[in-house]
């Protein structure tokens, strides 16, 4: 069976790669894509326009190989050269299509966790929404056309900066657009603000209370032990905090708690894993029931607090639980700052009347 030599380079390169890593997927569907167009080149059902759009795009990747040695590997020159060979071939297929939609969509996660970390939430929506348009049969063209004016200039033609700079602009745009106090209050010094600001209406002991009921009722007793320990530091620098009345419930003395991930788990008898995992749904259950009391049981009004509800999930859902500890959109970190900007928006909301 006839095939490209660069089908064999990325598919050995894919099997050194990290598993289930997004470099790994990317090289996968290369070079499934490779041995499709190279099988469909010498296929004499190919109608000849079609292979000969196939043939200028192979040979565009072989001089990008050529010319770039081993770095074709790595994830951004791998969508690079193949943009910069949809628009030498205009060849636009469906395995063209697939690769550049899952490269596109791991490099634009990783470009907003790198440059927009405290709005990753609102980000990666966007970001999904606009991956859509831009491989669709429009967006496509308008790849096509810039890769021939690049070319025309005489310059390279960068498909990665080109997606960066369309989503930079749908976030832009998105902002602008949003009444949703998150991404306005994201956007810059009113986070902080916000995070900061006194609970409005109703009286402290009320709000407190409604935590404590949803703390009460609604979570396990592992869910309980992992929160507070989390929230040890807290409590040693606030006794009078809500934290402090939340410690005393779980009838817990201070030195039995232990703040290290380590510790947790082996105290509650899980891995460190499912600890966190089972921290993660502690907050969203507290969330989700604070939101409950005070919106009632309908659907959420806040875009907001739904966001933040999906995100939680979402990572409590990865198999993985791919959280790391520096700040990124993704980070255990980032996500319990928005929980708790969240769960104060909240909270500083008028009650519904039941």
């Amino acid at each position: 069976m006839l095939h490209h030599p660069l089908t064999d380079v990325v598919a050995e390169a894919s099997r050194k790669a990290p598993p289930r890593s997004h470099q790994q997927e990317l090289l996968l569907r290369a070079s499934a894509m490779l041995a499709e167009i190279t099988r469909q080149s010498h296929d004499s059902a190919t109608p000849e326009r079609v292979r000969a759009k196939q043939q200028l795009f192979l040979a565009s990747l072989e001089a990008c190989s050529r010319r770039l040695g081993a770095r074709l590997l790595e994830p951004t020159f791998l969508i690079n050269a193949v943009g910069e060979a949809i628009g030498r071939s205009e060849l636009i297929s469906q395995s063209v299509v697939s690769f550049i939609q899952v490269g596109l969509y791991f490099f634009g996660l990783d470009q907003i966790e790198r440059r927009w970390p405290r709005e990753a939430v609102s980000c990666s929506a966007v970001h999904a929404e606009h991956l859509g348009l831009f491989v669709g049969r429009d967006g496509l063209k308008a790849v096509v056309a810039r890769a021939k004016a690049r070319e025309a200039e005489g310059r390279p033609y960068c498909l990665t900066w080109h997606y960066l700079n369309s989503l930079r602009t749908a976030v832009l745009s998105y902002c602008r657009k949003s009444h949703d106090a998150l991404d306005h209050a994201s956007a810059g010094e009113e986070m902080d603000a916000l995070a900061s600001a006194p609970l409005a209406d109703a009286a402290p002991h009320e709000r407190i209370q409604l935590v404590l009921e949803v703390f009460q009722t609604e979570l396990t007793p592992e869910q309980k032990q992992i929160y507070l320990a989390q929230h040890a530091a807290e409590l040693q620098g606030d006794a009078q905090s809500p934290l402090a009345e939340l410690f005393g419930m779980a009838g817990t003395s201070m030195d039995e708690l232990h703040p290290g991930w380590a510790e947790i788990a082996t105290r509650v008898g899980m891995s460190e894993k499912s600890a966190k995992r089972e921290y993660l749904r502690a907050l969203h259950t507290l969330l989700a029931g604070v939101a409950r009391k005070t919106f009632g049981s309908g659907p959420l009004p806040v875009a907001m607090v739904r966001r933040i509800q999906d995100a939680l999930l979402a990572s409590i859902r990865e198999k993985d639980l791919r959280l790391r500890d520096h700040n990124t959109g993704r980070g255990m970190g980032v996500l319990v700052e928005k929980w708790q900007v969240a769960l104060r928006f909240v909270l500083a909301s008028e009650r519904v009347s039941a």
